[in-house]
């Protein structure tokens, strides 16, 4: 994998140097959150993990029809408008899919 230094300016004045890697060649454990932590620019106390919306947090904006109509992967399928979801096993659906968009 070849790769070349790169200098970032940013904002408030600071500037760190990384090393730029050629696109789809990033190692398997690459997070961004972690180079910019190294280089100073993030605070890690800063970073707040969010947490899983309840099911009362849904109804607030989602009717209880809509919340059911989830437990189908076809439904499912229809509203993301990605055809091949509707083959796979809902519980799959619901842990790939649907559980990152309940992260508050």
């Amino acid at each position: 994998m070849r790769t070349r230094k790169m200098q970032i300016l940013m904002k408030m004045g600071r500037s760190m140097t990384i090393e730029a890697v050629p696109r789809g060649e990033f190692p398997d454990d690459f997070c961004p959150l972690l180079l910019l932590i190294s280089a100073g620019v993030l605070d890690k106390k800063r970073i707040v993990e969010p947490i899983e919306a309840s099911k009362d947090d849904l109804l607030v904006v989602h009717s209880e029809a809509y919340l059911e109509s989830l437990k189908s992967s076809p439904n499912v399928a229809m509203m993301v408008e990605v055809p091949p979801v509707a083959m796979f096993p809902n519980c799959l659906v619901q842990k790939k899919l649907l559980y990152p968009f309940r992260k508050q």
